[in-house]
């Protein structure tokens, strides 16, 4: 990896954050263009399955990805390092360490460039960056704070090879026609007569993409609206109403299937909130 600041990569680093800051404070989230990051403690997770491509990393210890996420006792891949395929069911054995989990967005187009970079395949999942050694240093040395977050940006930029995304401009235009109806309920077929293919076409063209359908994709982005009221000081039950949800209840139910906890334990880590300005894809709602 190339830093432009030369020597040592953490030149620039506040003086008074250090490498445990992390460990003692409060968890970061991050809602990044097209992306999303949780830097924090991790918890004991149920099986679940994403809206959007994750890396998971281990800063502290081991990973273990179960071989059969319903049948965990059948063993556990050793890792530090995976990248999960968007809606695959996985459970996770991630202890009592510190974790990053980078989402990446089916539009971002970071998938198909992030895999080759992966020593071992599995089924819809990948182990083992190849610059996984330089990536748990810079992460563990990012202190969960806005000035951590706008510190740690360029260096996973470079380190990962992420760029601006790629996707289909007709399913761009779909995502951003769904972040600019909020929660309102879109049919696809109303969805596809304002961005031009057929609705059985858009949906094709919108999976390729994003890996996801166009009901699990909004689901996404109403995860992230209720999580983002959240931690502004909203109360679950008036996050999740306002993101369009039934209800708490109906939140944590949807919550837990796509995180594999249940939104309260992420509330209870406190964490710090950080919408990066001027997102680079229109998809994804401020």
């Amino acid at each position: 990896m190339t830093f432009d600041d030369g020597g040592d990569p953490r030149v620039g680093m506040p003086p008074a954050l250090s490498k445990t800051d992390c460990v003692t404070s409060r968890a970061l989230l991050v809602a990044w263009h097209a992306r999303a990051l949780y830097l924090g403690p991790s918890w004991a997770l149920s099986a679940h399955r994403n809206a959007a491509a994750v890396l998971v990393v281990a800063l502290q210890g081991r990973l273990g990805v179960a071989r059969d996420p319903r049948r965990p006792r059948r063993g556990w891949h050793d890792c530090r390092t995976a990248l999960i395929e968007p809606d695959r069911l996985h459970r996770l054995d991630t202890g009592s360490g510190q974790f990053a989990f980078l989402y990446l967005d089916g539009i971002s187009g970071d998938l198909p460039r992030l895999r080759p970079r992966f020593a071992r395949r599995g089924v819809g999942v990948s182990f083992d960056l190849d610059s996984e050694d330089t990536l748990i240093d810079e992460l563990a040395a990012a202190p969960c704070s806005a000035a951590g977050w706008q510190w740690l940006r360029p260096r996973l930029q470079g380190l990962l090879g992420l760029a601006e995304p790629s996707a289909d401009p007709r399913v761009r235009a779909a995502c951003q026609r769904l972040a600019s109806v909020g929660c309102a309920k879109v049919p696809v077929d109303r969805l596809a007569a304002a961005v031009g293919p057929s609705p059985s076409r858009l949906q094709c063209l919108f999976r390729r993409h994003t890996g996801v359908s166009v009901r699990r994709y909004r689901l996404w982005m109403r995860m992230r609206t209720a999580i983002a009221a959240a931690v502004a000081g909203h109360t679950l039950t008036d996050a999740a109403l306002a993101a369009g949800f039934a209800g708490s209840a109906h939140f944590s139910a949807a919550f837990r299937e796509m995180f594999g906890m249940a939104p309260s334990q992420l509330m209870g880590a406190a964490p710090v909130w950080v919408e990066d300005e001027a997102p680079a894809c229109p998809g994804v709602p401020a």
